[in-house]
């Protein structure tokens, strides 16, 4: 399910994020990439990588879009049988003692 992220996002992000990086290090020799440059770097690799037509594009790819629900198996999403609970019985009436 979570293969849209992966195929649209987060693997295209991580490419762009490395090529920017590199790109700064060959603009700024001797230069490290640190906590105060970490957010520029990465808001140009999130604005080329995550655009609009990207992420449409990876749920064509992974077959979720145009909306199809046979192409998602439901069964991990049920409930656990381990976690199913019977009713409890109630206790019977002569191990109830009466507080007074």
């Amino acid at each position: 399910m979570l293969q849209t992220l992966d195929v649209g996002c987060f693997g295209p992000f991580e490419r762009v994020y490395n090529s920017v990086c590199h790109q700064f290090m060959r603009e700024n020799c001797g230069k490290s990439i640190t906590r105060y440059n970490v957010c520029s770097l990465g808001c140009q690799a999130y604005a080329k990588a995550l655009s609009a037509s990207n992420l449409q594009a990876s749920c064509r790819k992974t077959s979720i879009h145009p909306y199809n629900p046979s192409v998602v198996d439901a069964s991990p999403f049920k409930p656990s049988e381990v976690l199913h609970s019977s009713p409890t019985m109630p206790a019977p009436q002569s191990e109830i003692q009466p507080t007074a």
